[in-house]
């Protein structure tokens, strides 16, 4: 095919020649050996070029296997350590706008505070969990000082003073190990969620931003199908003093859940012991001393705190509403100067679960001086601490699946739980956004 061509142009160029003139036989083999060298030089390219369209071809061929293994992989699913797969991660966003009108203060507080948490769960096995949370809080609401040890009963944030970022504190970080020889036996250790029972999540003795420190223990079963029992110990460091004793709560609950038909009764009690408070100086994390409403002699407690309580809550249906009434109670034993009770009951109806659902809750409690340790009760009724009585009034409504509307009032006497003080108006109103994923 070659030398077929070659002969073929070299005789077109031959005619072509001898149309323009007449040379001689040694200039036209001349010629003709040029076209010939031109025309092999022309297929070594052509040849060249197939040479490297083959390479890339393979090349090509070879990435898609690589991609296809792949693929078949992935299909078959990258093997990711179990604990990984069992993990999860989970917060929450709360945006608030509270209005304080204190009668003992010349002026209406207005502000929006803010309150971020973020959980990370993980299960390293079948029988033990680990928990890690951050969230916001710490400083003074008003940023005169900052609290470099933040706030035990707040993860709250004050927005306004000058644009000034953000605390973030480790909020959670414990164990809870459930040995699976031991069905319905939980060992927990660090600083943990509060695990105890609330009933209706009462904030009569602690409140619900509260998260002590120590090793707890839990126990729970069920003798029938409607029967359900639960107990729980704990040992929870309040304050360490490296020189001397600390201050310990020690705290102990048991209690039963029955199935009425359609009810649920729950009743039991617990007794809860704080250790070498009397004669302890005062808290100091608000960044001054603060008795928090505690009996003192102006330097250190005056009382001891070892808290008896009995609380109850009663489930069952308002029509095709949940509806639950419940009561807390508690005495402080340890006091000697008496205003050594507090106390709490309420309802709640409804639940925001789904979108367009609601709910709405009251309470009234009534909370003397030494009833129970101040600085770690509810710190919004009364402003905080003791020494309070009045009303709370809260209404919820979800707004989507993950955004919720909720307002909550509280109609307070402040110190009106202790017939020593004088008491007056306190009044509390909070608009929330809260927002979870």
């Amino acid at each position: 095919m070659k030398t077929y061509l070659t002969t073929v142009l070299g005789l077109a160029v031959l005619c072509s020649a001898g149309l323009a003139a007449e040379p001689s036989a040694s200039h036209l083999l001349q010629r003709l050996e040029e076209q010939n060298k031109k025309m092999a030089a022309l297929m070594a390219r052509v040849q060249e070029l197939e040479a490297q369209q083959d390479s890339m071809r393979k090349a090509i061929n070879e990435e898609i296997g690589r991609t296809d293994a792949l693929a078949g992989k992935i299909g078959k699913g990258v093997e990711v350590p179990s604990w990984v797969q069992k993990s999860k991660i989970s917060g929450d966003l709360r945006y608030r706008c509270e209005r304080i009108d204190d009668e003992s203060k010349d002026d209406v507080r207005i502000r929006h505070r803010i309150r971020a948490r973020l959980q990370f769960a993980f299960k390293p096995c079948d029988d033990l969990d680990v928990y890690l949370r951050l969230a916001s809080g710490g400083g003074n609401s008003d940023g005169s000082c900052v609290d470099w040890e933040g706030d035990p009963v707040s993860s709250n944030q004050t927005l306004g003073h000058f644009f000034t970022s953000k605390h973030v504190w480790l909020d959670l970080a414990y164990f809870d190990w459930h040995p699976n020889q031991m069905p319905g036996f939980h060992i927990l250790g660090g600083k943990m969620k509060m695990p105890f029972h609330k009933p209706q999540k009462s904030q009569l003795l602690w409140d619900g931003d509260l998260n002590p420190e120590g090793l707890a223990f839990k126990y729970g079963t069920s003798p029938g199908e409607t029967t359900h029992l639960f107990a729980s110990m704990a040992g929870f460091w309040v304050k360490e003093n490296g020189g001397g004793a600390d201050n310990m709560l020690y705290g102990a609950q048991a209690g039963v859940t029955q199935e009425i038909g359609a009810a649920k009764l729950t009743v039991g009690g617990g007794y809860y012991n704080y250790t070498n408070i009397k004669g302890s100086g005062a808290y100091d994390f608000e960044c001054d001393d603060n008795f928090f409403g505690n009996s003192n002699d102006g330097t250190s407690f005056t009382e001891d705190y070892q808290i008896a309580e009995a609380f109850v809550e009663l489930g069952l249906k308002a029509g095709p509403l949940p509806l639950a009434i419940y009561g807390d109670f508690a005495k402080n034993t340890g006091a000697s100067g008496g205003d050594d009770t507090g106390w709490l009951v309420g309802f709640n109806v409804g639940k925001c679960k789904a979108p367009g659902s609601w709910s709405f809750g009251y309470n009234y409690r009534e909370v003397e001086a030494d009833a129970v340790l101040g600085a770690f009760c509810d710190s919004d009724f009364g402003g905080g601490g003791t020494g309070h009585k009045g009303h709370v009034v809260s209404l919820g409504y979800q707004v989507t699946k993950c955004l919720q509307l909720g307002i909550t009032c509280f109609r307070n006497d402040k110190h009106g739980a202790n017939s020593a003080k004088d008491s007056v108006d306190y009044t509390r109103t909070q608009v929330d956004l809260k927002m979870k994923f």
